[in-house]
């Protein structure tokens, strides 16, 4: 698609009050000194597509202003243009209007705001369909990329990024792998997961081979270190023989006295048992006394609680029903009044009566008094009126009244009930009164103590000195001493563990020595991982730089004059994104006004191409550049002239 502006026309735009521009196809040049106009004339093309200024900004103002700087009211700021678009020629108009409006009783109008209209093909639209059909013919994006050569420059790096990764697509692992064997191995791997994650996942694997490596020789050489001395392990083991024999003899010296001890002191425990069950019987029953005494004491308490419990029950329902009362007492007091003001009230719309003004039964225009009948006629209707009013009011004041009365008498009847209550509760608590003085008094007495109660009971006495006469008949023993056999076997005994402990030292070594050899095979093992995972990472650095060489090459392909770095080498031999513009390896930001220009030019061509559509360039400080590169689109170069004080275009 080619888009080329065929005439412009702007009339009451920024500082020009009217202009009409022919364009030529290729080249059209338009000239002034600083402040004529030259970059309105891009402004305004820009606000007519897009409601934006050439600097992409959407609030900028568009009235003319006068001598003093102060905007110029009540005019409408209109630009219009004829496209032609692919050989089809297509007219557009944007226009501001003011909007004033004389609000009522006001002597001037106000102003209220701006409003915009739009027409294409000089068919007026909406806002949103002329903005759908400027986007179906060139999106706004687009334009700002392909009509200014410094904006592509302007964007943050990212984007720009962005845009060129667009045009060069993809570079897949598959089509590297296919350039250069090695990887071939890489992009298999790299089938489920992306060269970042792999990276990582390398990098994981590195840090963790290398951690264990730092700690296996420090492991080999603790063991070395804590391996028991080697000892005479035969002679150990005869050693521990003896032992063993001589302890076991000693095992069999006490069993023997044991036995003997065991048979009397039998008969002592055949003796014990029976006093353990009388002293079992003696407790139950002690236990048994003691639980029927505490009993009556509880049983005496409880009367007293529970009495007094009842008491405080009907003094609380005493006060419920005293405080319910004054409630009911003081509702029917404010049920009273209300009932006498509707009294008083229905008496004074009873007594109003209907007075005439003479003056409402004349023409209010020449005061001559209406006709005898038709007065009679409206005296008549007032008064219809008046009575049905007064009837109605009547009528309302007296159905509240009637219900004041009966929430009036079920106050009563409620209080009549309440002072019932009160009473029949106040003859109850006086009852309650003298019962928990009673109990009370019944307290005060002196009570048997349960030394005293237990003491009267024969059964207890009688089962206390059959304890005494059986526990006194237990017969006497003498145990056997055999603290020095004892003695020698613990003797024995920790000879025989000293033993043991020395030839376990046997076996700590085995295992030690053991362990140290499966030490030194993982040593080599993750040695030789580790040689293998640095062997990865070459091959993804060496992947990695051939695929931005790959994808500069690509991007470097469609352009004439600039070339992109797309990458920067870090200080530790990585990669970080970038993009930035060179001219003979140059970078943009060096450039002078002339070679900006025309890399921005070479830019346009390139994203043209990609998007299949020309339109046309608008370039600034057109004077500074002596020559153009090569380019489809129209171009309209704004030049300043010194003197010319009003624009010229050519």
């Amino acid at each position: 698609m080619k888009i080329l502006i065929k005439q412009l026309s702007i009339t009451n735009f920024k500082g020009i009050k009217s202009l009409e521009v022919d364009f030529e196809s290729a080249q059209t040049n338009i000239y002034g000194d600083n402040a004529t106009g030259k970059t309105t004339v891009f402004d305004a093309f820009t606000w007519l597509m897009f409601g934006k200024d050439s600097s992409d900004r959407k609030d900028f103002d568009i009235k003319p202003l006068d001598r003093n700087g102060r905007k110029i009211d009540r005019t409408e700021n209109e630009v219009a243009a004829i496209l032609e678009v692919d050989g089809k020629t297509i007219p557009l108009k944007r226009v501001q209007r003011e909007k004033w409006v004389k609000k009522k009783g006001a002597l001037e109008a106000e102003f209220t705001g701006n409003e915009q209209l739009f027409y294409w093909n000089d068919v007026p639209l909406q806002a949103g369909e002329y903005q759908a059909k400027i986007n179906l013919l060139l999106q706004e994006n687009v334009f700002k990329l392909i009509t200014n050569t410094l904006y592509f420059n302007s964007m943050k790096w990212q984007d720009r990024r962005a845009v060129l990764m667009e045009m060069a697509g993809d570079i897949s692992n598959a089509e590297l792998a296919a350039s250069d064997s090695r990887f071939n191995s890489l992009v298999e791997t790299l089938s489920n997961k992306s060269l970042s994650e792999f990276k990582k996942e390398i990098a994981a694997k590195k840090k963790k081979i290398k951690d264990d490596l730092e700690t296996i020789p420090a492991r080999i050489d603790e063991l070395n270190r804590s391996m028991p001395a080697a000892l005479d392990y035969i002679g150990i083991k005869s050693q521990i023989a003896f032992n063993e024999a001589e302890i076991k003899a000693i095992d069999e010296q006490i069993a023997d006295r044991s036995k003997a001890y065991e048979a009397e002191y039998q008969k002592v425990q055949e003796h014990q048992k029976k006093v353990h069950e009388l002293q079992l019987r003696k407790d139950r029953l002690y236990y048994e006394i003691k639980g029927q005494y505490d009993r009556l004491q509880v049983d005496a308490g409880r009367e007293l609680r529970e009495k007094s419990a009842e008491l405080k029950t009907v003094e609380r329902q005493i006060a419920d029903k005293q405080a319910e009362l004054k409630r009911a007492e003081s509702r029917l007091e404010l049920l009273q009044k209300q009932m006498a003001e509707k009294r008083q009230e229905w008496e004074k719309v009873n007594a109003d009566q209907l007075t005439f003004n003479e003056h409402e039964f004349s023409c209010p225009t020449c005061k001559r008094a209406y006709d005898t009948q038709d007065i009679d006629i409206k005296k008549t209707e007032l008064l219809e009126n008046f009575n049905h009013e007064k009837t109605r009011k009547l009528v309302t004041i007296t159905e509240v009244g009637k219900s004041y009365a009966q929430d009036a008498e079920a106050v009563k009847k409620t209080i009549k009930e309440l002072t019932l209550d009160i009473e029949r509760l106040d003859d109850q608590k006086l009852i309650l009164t003298a019962q928990l003085q009673d109990l009370q008094n019944q307290q005060t007495q002196p009570a048997q103590s349960f030394e005293d109660f237990l003491a009267a009971r024969a059964d207890y006495a009688a089962i206390v000195q059959e304890v005494e006469s059986v526990q006194a008949a237990v017969p006497e023993v003498q145990k056997p001493d055999l603290d020095k056999d004892k003695q020698d076997k613990a003797r024995f005994a920790a000879a025989l563990d000293d033993l043991k402990r020395q030839l376990a030292t046997k076996e700590q070594r085995e295992r030690a020595q053991v362990r140290i050899a499966e030490l030194e095979t993982s040593e080599k093992s993750l040695a030789q991982q580790l040689a293998d995972l640095e062997g990865q990472e070459f091959l993804i650095a060496e992947f990695s730089k051939a695929k931005i060489d790959a994808m500069e090459a690509r991007i470097n392909g469609k352009f004439k004059l600039v070339t992109f770095k797309m990458f920067n080498t870090l200080i530790n031999g990585g990669v970080e994104e970038a993009c930035e513009a060179m001219v003979n390896g140059v970078p943009f930001s060096g450039l002078n006004t002339a070679m900006r220009i025309n890399a921005g030019l070479d830019i346009i061509n390139a994203l043209c191409e990609y998007y299949q559509v020309n339109a046309p360039i608008f370039i600034d400080n057109r004077e500074s550049i002596t020559e153009l590169i090569d380019c489809d689109s129209q171009i309209i170069n704004l030049i300043v002239t010194p003197g010319q004080a009003e624009l010229r275009v050519a």
